[in-house]
């Protein structure tokens, strides 16, 4: 799985259903869908932990997708 997936993956489960899709929106679909099938709760814990990538790598990775940097909500 490449990086981006992963960070995808992990970010899916630390937020909430409604903020996943928002920020799915205008992502190409196969990065979207992570998002788009994220679960009504979010995770507890730290996004960054979750993705075992070191945290200036996810960052790169959301910034390279215009996404947000935690915290998300």
């Amino acid at each position: 799985m490449d990086e981006h997936m992963v960070v995808l993956e992990a970010l899916a489960r630390h937020v909430s259903g409604p903020d996943a899709r928002r920020l799915a929106e205008g992502l190409p679909q196969e990065y979207a869908l992570p998002l788009l099938r994220a679960s009504e709760l979010a995770e507890p814990g730290d996004f960054y932990a979750a993705t075992d990538l070191p945290r200036e790598r996810v960052d790169a990775v959301l910034n390279e997708l215009g996404l947000p940097l935690p915290p998300f909500s």
